[in-house]
């Protein structure tokens, strides 16, 4: 009598592990074929740079390197204490940029939907003008499968538009994108 009972026991939360393993498989699949399909940015040197163009603003997302940096007389720098790698990105633009936000993401679970979504968690530097001669810098690393910082910042048509980062790990030959993606992903609704 006890064995059938563990054996039930067993059954039971072996079929919970399986459907929550099932699901990240999921959730991590579609992450990857969102990513392979939604990217507006282009690489412009096939190595480490991605731009994304919205409307006549061209933002670049580079891995900073110190020629890259002493390029500028100054740069704001944001040292996210989070994050313990000493990588560091570095954010251009052509034009102003109004309200430009470095953001930390979430991973939530909509019960309703039944879906997952990523939205802002919290803004971590917020400037009110990312300018084309000061750029932004931020240490950055991959952690995971999904992402969990991102930017956003206000449009020529005063609409907020949201981006995460990511690392492209495909081969160079395949996806000349660069080392670092940077991705429109809307909606991402703020923390409610």
């Amino acid at each position: 009598m006890r064995i059938c009972e563990k054996n039930r026991n067993f059954a039971k939360k072996l079929k919970k592990r399986m459907k929550t393993v099932f699901t990240s498989l999921t959730i991590a699949l579609l992450l990857s074929a969102t990513i392979l399909t939604s990217c507006k940015g282009r690489a412009t040197d096939g190595r480490n740079t991605t731009t994304v163009h919205v409307g006549e603003i061209e933002i670049v997302v580079r891995i900073a390197t110190d020629e890259l940096l002493e390029q500028y007389v100054s740069y704001v720098e944001f040292f996210d204490e989070n994050t313990s790698q000493r990588q560091w990105l570095i954010f251009t633009t052509n034009v102003a940029v109004r309200e430009f936000r470095y953001i930390s993401l979430e991973l939530v679970y909509d019960d309703d939907s039944e879906q997952f979504f990523i939205r802002e968690n919290s803004v971590m530097y917020e400037l009110d003008i990312l300018l084309p001669h000061r750029p932004f810098i931020v240490n950055w690393m991959e952690r995971g499968t999904f992402p969990h910082a991102g930017a956003s910042f206000l449009d020529e048509n005063n609409i907020r538009r949201y981006f995460f980062i990511g690392a492209n790990n495909a081969d160079p030959e395949e996806d000349p994108r660069g080392p670092i993606l940077f991705i429109e992903r809307p909606p991402i609704s703020s923390k409610n």
